[in-house]
């Protein structure tokens, strides 16, 4: 398999401000949780994995999962992560946190892999989810990565709670990149590419000001991207 998203991929390391938001969400809900043997599920080009390490230091295990040939050179000097292609090599529950950045949506079945998260996890173990939001917002950038659906809340819910997990919190996130992503759809770029001086005036400017509506509105009006955070009981 071959991850057509690469190049976006790698264009959104220049977002920083973005990638730091994510990275302490991750960050934050670990150390809170004591969480010591760790999953990245679909971990890309292993950004956040690697410095998920340096912030926590030593005394965890972070497992990545990345079954894209396209990405697995980004793992060949990295050797303080272990490397799965599938989650069916991780043991049933022997996980304490289980995060996925931009991830299910790729998947077709995703409610049969929300079934494999809740049996990788430990009773009590924390599943975090990053998540593109909202059906209309649907563009060419959808397409050229292999999205098959954005999230609605109601749904997402449904599925999540279906599975056997307690949602601890979901609400959106990114208010500034809701209308900026609308924007871009309105813009019909065929090619389904991120423009890199757009997305760092995104990233030094919009973004900042969308956190601040973010924080303002609890995340409960719109956002770009859906958080949950749930719970194994």
């Amino acid at each position: 398999m071959k991850y057509r998203g690469e190049d976006n991929l790698q264009t959104m390391l220049l977002a920083q401000n973005y990638n730091r938001f994510l990275l302490n969400l991750a960050v934050q809900n670990i150390k809170q949780t004591k969480a010591q043997n760790i999953v990245d599920f679909g971990a890309g080009n292993g950004f956040f994995a690697r410095n998920i390490l340096k912030q926590l230091g030593g005394g965890v295990k972070l497992t990545c999962v990345e079954n894209a040939n396209n990405m697995q050179k980004y793992y060949q000097s990295q050797n303080d992560v272990c490397l799965c292609k599938n989650l069916d090599e991780v043991e049933n529950g022997c996980v304490d946190f289980l995060y996925s950045y931009n991830v299910l949506e790729h998947i077709e079945d995703d409610f049969s892999m929300v079934s494999k998260f809740y049996q990788k996890l430990k009773n009590k173990g924390v599943l975090l989810l990053y998540l593109p939001a909202v059906s209309f917002l649907w563009s060419n950038m959808d397409n050229k990565v292999g999205h098959y659906r954005r999230y609605e809340k109601k749904a997402l819910k449904q599925m999540i709670r279906a599975n056997g997990f307690e949602i601890l919190d979901c609400r959106y996130a990114d208010f500034a990149g809701f209308f900026a992503t609308l924007v871009y759809k309105l813009q019909k770029t065929e090619t389904g590419n991120i423009n890199p001086k757009a997305l760092v005036f995104f990233d030094r400017v919009l973004f900042p000001l969308g956190r601040i509506a973010d924080f303002l509105t609890a995340g409960k009006i719109c956002g770009k991207n859906i958080i949950l955070i749930a719970q194994k009981p």
